[in-house]
C-alpha cells in the first residue's frame, strides 16, 4: 500500500511538473463535478415536495422558482466544468504529457551506458517503459486516481442525502456494488502479470515486424523467399499474445456480468424500500423521487469508485515500469575538461559482455599518442569493435585501467569529452535530410560553413550528390521524395560528417565496407590526408590501408597478438602476414 501511494505521488508530481496549470484545473473540475449529483438530488427532492404541496393547495411560487434556479445553476456549473475538464485533461495532460515522456525516455537512453543495451533485462525494461508511454499509462493513472477521489466525494455526499431518508438504502447500495471491487482487484493483478509476461514476446514481435519495414532486410527476405517464414513467426506469436489477452478478457466479462446482476437486484430492492417508507409516511413523495435518483447516482458512483480502485493497482504497476527505467544508473562522469587528446593508455584491460562467460577483451595493453594514426585489424569477431568502444569509454572495463591524458576517462565531463570525438560507426545513419543537414549534424554550430563542406565533398569525390538546383539543400533518401544514394555514397557521406566535426580523435569502424577494395584505399588515403594533426583510429577487417598508417594493431580472440608497422609485421610472418596474403589479390594494382 505504501509503495502504491509513493508511485501515485510520483505520478502527480510528474504531471504537475509538466503541466501544472492544466493539472490544477483538472483536479478542481473533478472535485466540483463530484459534488454536483448530491446537490442536484437534494434540490430535486425539494422541488418535487414543493410542487406536490402546490397540488394540494399550498402554493409557494417563490420557493419553486428558487429551487428551479438552483437546479439550473447547478446544471450550468456542471456543464462548464465538464468542458474545462475535457480540455485540460485531453490537451494539457494527455497530449502534452505523452510528448514530454517520450522525450524523457529518449534523453534517458542517451545517458545510459552502451553496455546496458547488450543486457536483455535492460532491453525488456526499455520496452516496458516505452509501452507505458505509448499506452499513456502515466496520464491514465493520474486520471483514474482523480476518478477514484471524485467518485468517493460523490459517494460520501450522496450518503449524507440518503441517510436523511434511510440508512438501509445506503447499506443495500454498498452490498450490491462490493463484487465490482473484488472482481477488479483480482482481475487488475492478473492483467499486470499477463502484460509483464508478454513484454519480451512483444519485443520479439516488434523485431519481426521491423524485418518487413526495413528496406534492406525486406529485400533480403524476398531474395531468399523467406518472407513467408518470418510472416508465419510473426502471425503465430501475435496469435499467442492475442489468445492470452482474450482469455483474460473473457474471465473479466464473466465476472462483470455477475456484478451487474447483483446491481439490478440492489436497485430493485431500493425501489421497494423507498415505496414502503413512503406508504408508512416515513418519507415524503419528494423524498421518494430524490431517493431513487440518489440511489441511482450512488450505485453509479460506487461502481465507478470500486471499478477504478480495482484498476488503480494495475496502472500503478504499469506506471512503475516508467519510473524503474528512468531510475536506471546512468554513466558517471566527472567535471574535468579536455582540450586536446595527447595520450590514451589501456593497461591490462579486461572486458566481458553481460551474461557472457568469456572475456571479449583480455589483457589489453595499448598506448596511443597524439596525432598518431592507428589501424586495428583482425578477422570478424576478433574484438576490434569492442576494443574501440572500450577506448572511447562506451563500454566500462571490468579489470585494468583506461586513461586519457593520464586521467581516468570517467573524471572528464561527458559533453566536453564527446566534443573531442568524431566517429563513423559500422552501422552509420542514413539521414533522410538535406546534404547540408547530413554533414552539418555533427557540428551544428558550424552548419552554415559551406566552404568546409564543399572542400570535404570535393576531396571525397561525392560531388554528384548535389543537384544543380538545390546544392547543399538537395534532399537525400526516398522517404520524403529525395535522391537515393548508393551504399558507397552514403558511406562517404558518413566520413564527410566525421571530418566536418573537426574532433581531435577520429574513429572509423569498418568505414568502407560498402566500397570495393580499390576505391576503399583511395577514400582512406584521402581521409588520412585530411585528418593530419589528428589522432585517428581505423578499424577494419581489410588491410589495404595498413601500409599508410603509423601503427597496426592485430586482434585475435579478444587479444592484441601483434603490433607494429606494415613492414615490421610482414617480417614477423605471423597473423598479419596471413591476413595480408589472403587479401593481397584485392590490392595488387595499388
Amino acid at each position: 500500500m505504501r509503495k502504491s501511494i509513493k508511485t501515485i505521488n510520483k505520478v502527480f508530481k510528474l504531471i504537475f511538473s509538466i503541466s501544472n496549470v492544466y493539472a490544477l484545473l483538472t483536479v478542481i473540475s473533478y472535485i466540483i463535478n463530484s459534488l454536483m449529483p448530491a446537490i442536484f438530488t437534494y434540490y430535486f427532492g425539494k422541488i418535487i415536495d414543493t410542487v406536490y404541496q402546490a397540488q394540494n393547495g399550498i402554493l409557494n411560487r417563490d420557493l419553486i422558482l428558487r429551487y428551479a434556479l438552483v437546479l439550473g445553476i447547478v446544471y450550468a456549473i456542471n456543464q462548464v466544468f465538464q468542458f474545462i475538464n475535457s480540455i485540460s485533461l485531453n490537451v494539457g495532460v494527455f497530449e502534452k504529457n505523452n510528448s514530454i515522456l517520450k522525450f524523457n525516455i529518449t534523453e534517458k537512453i542517451s545517458k545510459l551506458n552502451l553496455l546496458q543495451f547488450e543486457d536483455p533485462t535492460i532491453l525488456t525494461m526499455k520496452q516496458k517503459a516505452e509501452d507505458c508511454v505509448n499506452d499513456e499509462v502515466v496520464s491514465m493513472t493520474f486520471m483514474i486516481t482523480l476518478q477514484v477521489i471524485g467518485s468517493a466525494i460523490t459517494v460520501i455526499s450522496i450518503i449524507l442525502v440518503l441517510n436523511k431518508y434511510s440508512i438501509w438504502l445506503t447499506v443495500l447500495s454498498f452490498l450490491s456494488m462490493l463484487p465490482y471491487f473484488i472482481s477488479k482487484i483480482l482481475r487488475g493483478g492478473a492483467f499486470y502479470k499477463l502484460r509483464n509476461k508478454q513484454a519480451s514476446d512483444e519485443r520479439e514481435l516488434n523485431y519481426l515486424w521491423s524485418l518487413f519495414t526495413n528496406k534492406d532486410s525486406n529485400k533480403e527476405l524476398r531474395v531468399f523467399q523467406s518472407d513467408k517464414y518470418i510472416a508465419n513467426l510473426w502471425t503465430n506469436l501475435n496469435k499467442k499474445l492475442k489468445e492470452e489477452l482474450w482469455l483474460w478478457q473473457k474471465k473479466d466479462i464473466n465476472s462483470l456480468f455477475l456484478c451487474d446482476i447483483l446491481k439490478i437486484f440492489g436497485f430493485t430492492s431500493a425501489i421497494g424500500i423507498s415505496i414502503f417508507l413512503a406508504v408508512k409516511e416515513v418519507i415524503s413523495i419528494g423524498a421518494v423521487g430524490a431517493c431513487l435518483i440518489a440511489f441511482q447516482n450512488l450505485q453509479d458512483s460506487t461502481k465507478v469508485f470500486l471499478e477504478y480502485i480495482g484498476v488503480v493497482p494495475r496502472y500503478i504497476l504499469l506506471s512503475e515500469n516508467y519510473f524503474y527505467f528512468m531510475n536506471l544508473k546512468e554513466e558517471e562522469y566527472g567535471i574535468n575538461t579536455i582540450e586536446h587528446i595527447n595520450t590514451i593508455d589501456l593497461s591490462n584491460v579486461y572486458f566481458k559482455y553481460p551474461l557472457a562467460k568469456d572475456y571479449a577483451l583480455k589483457n589489453i595493453n595499448l598506448n596511443i599518442e597524439k596525432n598518431e594514426t592507428i589501424a586495428i585489424v583482425g578477422e570478424n569477431g576478433s574484438g576490434k569493435t569492442t576494443l574501440s568502444k572500450a577506448i572511447l569509454g562506451f563500454y566500462p572495463i571490468e579489470k585494468g585501467e583506461l586513461l586519457w591524458n593520464g586521467e581516468k576517462i570517467t573524471h572528464y565531463n561527458q559533453k566536453n569529452l564527446m566534443e573531442s570525438i568524431a566517429i563513423v560507426s559500422q552501422n552509420f545513419t542514413e539521414y533522410n535530410m538535406t546534404v547540408k543537414e547530413n554533414i552539418g549534424i555533427s557540428n551544428l554550430e558550424d552548419i552554415d560553413n559551406s566552404y568546409d563542406m564543399n572542400s570535404i565533398i570535393q576531396e571525397l569525390s561525392i560531388e554528384e550528390i548535389l543537384n544543380e538546383k538545390d546544392g547543399f539543400n538537395t534532399l537525400l533518401g526516398r522517404k520524403f521524395g529525395g535522391t537515393e544514394l548508393s551504399g558507397g555514397q552514403w558511406q562517404r557521406l558518413a566520413i564527410a560528417r566525421c571530418l566536418f566535426k573537426d574532433g581531435s580523435l577520429l574513429l572509423l569502424d569498418e568505414p568502407t565496407s560498402a566500397i570495393d577494395p580499390l576505391s576503399e584505399s583511395e577514400v582512406l588515403k584521402k581521409f588520412l590526408n585530411m585528418s593530419k594533426n589528428k589522432t585517428s583510429i581505423i578499424i577494419s577487417h581489410r588491410i589495404g590501408i595498413c601500409k599508410f598508417v603509423d601503427r597496426i594493431i592485430v586482434m585475435k580472440n579478444g587479444e592484441i597478438v601483434e603490433e607494429g608497422s606494415h613492414s615490421q609485421l610482414i617480417e614477423k610472418n605471423g597473423e598479419y602476414q596471413k591476413l595480408y596474403e589472403a587479401q593481397s589479390k584485392w590490392y595488387c594494382c595499388n
